[in-house]
C-alpha cells in the first residue's frame, strides 16, 4: 500500500488517500486506482468514479454501482 500512496503522491494529497472497501464506492468525481494485474501487479491503474456502470461492466459489492472512467496508468516501479 505504501509504495502504491508514493508512487501516486505527485498527482495526489497522501492525506487524502484511503483504502477501498467493498462496503462502499467512493463518490462521483472522485478518483481510484488499483494495482493490476492482481496477482502479479506491474502498474497503477487511476480511474474516475462515473455515475454509470460503463459498457455494462459491474464491480464487486458497492462498486458495482458505479462505473469508472480509465484516466492514466503508472508503473508500480
Amino acid at each position: 500500500m505504501e509504495a502504491v500512496k508514493e508512487r501516486l503522491a505527485d498527482k495526489f494529497k497522501k492525506e487524502n488517500m484511503q483504502p477501498a472497501s467493498l462496503e462502499k464506492a467512493g463518490e462521483v468525481g472522485e478518483y481510484v486506482a488499483m494495482i493490476w494485474p492482481p496477482m502479479a501487479p506491474s502498474e497503477i491503474v487511476v480511474s474516475e468514479i462515473t455515475a454509470d456502470p460503463a459498457g455494462g461492466e459491474k464491480g464487486m459489492g458497492a462498486w458495482a454501482s458505479v462505473g469508472q472512467k480509465e484516466l492514466f496508468r503508472l508503473p508500480l516501479k
